[in-house]
Order: C-alpha cells, then sequence, then structure tokens
C-alpha cells in the first residue's frame, strides 16, 4: 500500500514541476542560446568540439585508466571526468566572455582572416593547413600503432591542444597585420 501511494505521488508530482518549471527553463534556455550563438560567432565550432573531444577522452581514457591501474583506475578515471568536465564548463564561460568583449570591440573573424591573408599569405596557410597535418598524422600514428582507445585518446589531446595554438597564433598574427595595416597608412 505504501509503495502505491509513494508511486502516485512521484506520478503526479512529476508534470507538475514540469509544469511549474517550464517557463523558467524556457527562459533560461533562450539566454543560454544566446551565449552559445555568440560564442559560434567568434569561435565557430570551438565549443562542440571541445565537447565532442573530452568526451573521447572520458570514454575511452576512462578505460585506458583502468587497464593501467586495475581497480583503482575506475576511481583515477572518475577523477578524470570530473576534472575535464569541470574544465570545459569553465572554457565554455571563458570562451562565451571572449566572445562578449569582441562583440563589444567590433571584431569580425572574416575581416580578421582577410587581413592575415593579406600581410602573412605563407603564415596563413601554415597556420590552418600545416597543424591539422601534423596533428592528423601523429593521430594516425598513435592509432594504428598503440590500438584503438590509446590512438584516439591521444589524438582528442593533440586536437584540443593545437585547436588552443591555432586560435593563439591567430591572435598573434593579427596583431601584427593591424601593426603593418597602421605603418602603411
Amino acid at each position: 500500500m505504501i509503495s502505491v501511494a509513494f508511486t502516485l505521488l512521484v506520478v503526479l508530482t512529476i508534470p507538475l514541476l514540469i509544469v511549474f518549471f517550464a517557463p523558467r527553463l524556457k527562459k533560461s534556455y533562450k539566454r543560454q542560446e544566446a551565449k552559445r550563438s555568440l560564442a559560434s560567432k567568434h569561435y565557430p565550432g570551438l565549443i562542440t568540439a571541445m565537447t565532442f573531444l573530452t568526451s573521447v577522452i572520458i570514454l575511452f581514457g576512462g578505460q585506458l585508466l583502468m587497464s593501467i591501474y586495475g581497480d583503482k583506475g575506475t576511481f583515477v578515471a572518475l577523477g578524470l571526468a570530473f576534472i575535464l568536465t569541470f574544465a570545459v564548463v569553465k572554457t565554455t564561460e571563458i570562451i562565451t566572455e571572449k566572445a562578449k568583449q569582441k562583440e563589444a570591440k567590433g571584431h569580425d573573424i572574416e575581416s580578421n582572416i582577410k587581413l592575415i591573408k593579406k600581410h602573412y599569405p605563407q603564415a596563413y596557410v601554415l597556420l590552418t593547413q600545416l597543424i591539422r597535418g601534423i596533428v592528423t598524422f601523429v593521430g594516425c600514428f598513435y592509432l594504428i600503432m598503440y590500438g584503438f582507445s590509446i590512438g584516439l585518446v591521444v589524438w582528442s589531446v593533440l586536437l584540443l591542444v593545437s585547436t588552443a595554438c591555432e586560435y593563439w597564433l591567430d591572435s598573434k598574427f593579427y596583431e601584427k597585420a593591424k601593426q603593418r595595416e597602421a605603418e602603411a597608412r
């Protein structure tokens, strides 16, 4: 009898909670969607790639750690998952704040890329193609030589690091291109 009453309580409470919190959730979703679209405008695909690659690291890195550390590897993998999830959330917040700052300053990615291509055409090709090629080569090497799980973890880590390096180099080349543009005037 008590289990039936508890079941009815849960079954009737959940729809009431959904109806009560739906407007708040909708407003929160719209706010988050506006932030994501702003971040996607200035950092296209970065949050999605970062979330996907971190998920790959957690899934396959956990198996890798459990195979290395045995039973204690489960706790190491859970710690890794917690730390990486926290890092993704904080990095997403930082990216959103940077996107807001860039929007306030009036930065535009297309005009930045055109300016870099104008003053540093070879460096831009090096920036966009060579780094990705090296990461793909090393990732494939690890995938073939050391197995599926190790290869995917190494490849994901390399992609995350190369993405950060690419954005850093892009900002440095943009600053130098702006200086050259100012000197030319």
